[in-house]
């Protein structure tokens, strides 16, 4: 597992203990695939306003994401502006660009209630 796969593991967690968080999500029910450059293929399901991370590969999932691993958990630590990384090409959204918008959201939500939490993924990055 690489390290963005156990960022988005430890995310969904954290999702999945969060009253905001299953509030903001509980109109949504998506797949999310992920196709990181240096890691395996996995998934966020997004249903019921619970997230589960998936450890494979999903057949038509709602949408895809294409990255580099380093430049997606840079986004992931808010180290790169997401919209900046998707309008110069660095990041690559294949399917409903509104769920990609909803996982952006979230993750500053999370960001900005739980500093802590990415604190220390980013710090464990460095053992990665």
């Amino acid at each position: 597992m690489g390290k963005c796969s156990k960022a988005i593991s430890l995310a969904s967690e954290y999702m999945n203990s969060s009253k905001g968080i299953q509030e903001l999500l509980k109109e949504f029910s998506c797949t999310i695939q992920f196709y990181l450059e240096g890691e395996e293929p996995f998934a966020l399901k997004l249903q019921d306003g619970k997230a589960k991370f998936l450890e494979y590969e999903i057949k038509d999932a709602d949408v895809e994401i294409y990255a580099d691993s380093d430049t997606f958990f840079d986004i992931i630590i808010g180290k790169i502006n997401p919209d900046q990384a998707y309008l110069d090409g660095t990041v690559e959204i294949k399917g409903s660009i509104m769920y990609a918008v909803i996982l952006k959201h979230v993750g500053e939500v999370m960001r900005k209630e739980h500093p802590k939490l990415f604190a220390t993924v980013k710090a464990f990055s460095r053992f990665i």
